[in-house]
């Protein structure tokens, strides 16, 4: 491997992780406060829930982070590494645009490969025990029947 795959390897590589953490965080935590929100505020709900709440969210929102966060890293690689010149630095020694895409071609398989499995297996495997463990919206559940789960979660 080349210093100038390294390289752009690990700006897309850090990049893409930033890009995925935060835009999941938004999507999770927007999902916490429309869903959750009442039963934080009026209710002591137990941490179990919340964090069960987050396990089965996490994937569907991963769904649409991936892609998003690997076209942000592409655009901010490659929009420094145009800024800063150093494609033309590059293309004047005689490398190619489509050799330093090299790594971002296998971190785009990486990624494809891993939201393929998302949508195939993890998110359908995960919609029905989202159901079952009663991670139903707020609007669905009764007063009574709020606190029944929150004892019966504590025991």
């Amino acid at each position: 491997m080349k210093l100038i795959d390294r390289f752009v390897s690990r700006e897309l590589i850090v990049n893409l992780l930033f890009a995925i953490f935060v835009l999941s965080l938004v999507l999770v935590v927007g999902n916490i406060f429309r869903k959750l929100l009442p039963l934080l505020v009026n209710h002591d709900v137990p941490v179990e829930y919340l964090v069960s709440f987050i396990a089965y969210v996490l994937p569907f929102s991963l769904i649409f982070t991936i892609p998003w966060g690997l076209l942000t890293a592409i655009l901010l690689v490659f929009g420094r590494l145009s800024a800063d010149n150093e494609l033309v630095a590059l293309r004047s020694n005689g490398v190619s645009v489509p050799r330093v895409c090299v790594s971002l071609a296998l971190l785009a398989l990486v990624c494809t490969a891993i939201s393929l499995w998302l949508n195939v297996q993890v998110a359908p495997a995960g919609w029905p025990q989202r159901r079952r463990k009663n991670c139903a919206p707020v609007s669905t559940i009764s007063q009574p029947e709020i606190q029944w789960r929150f004892s019966a979660a504590i025991r």
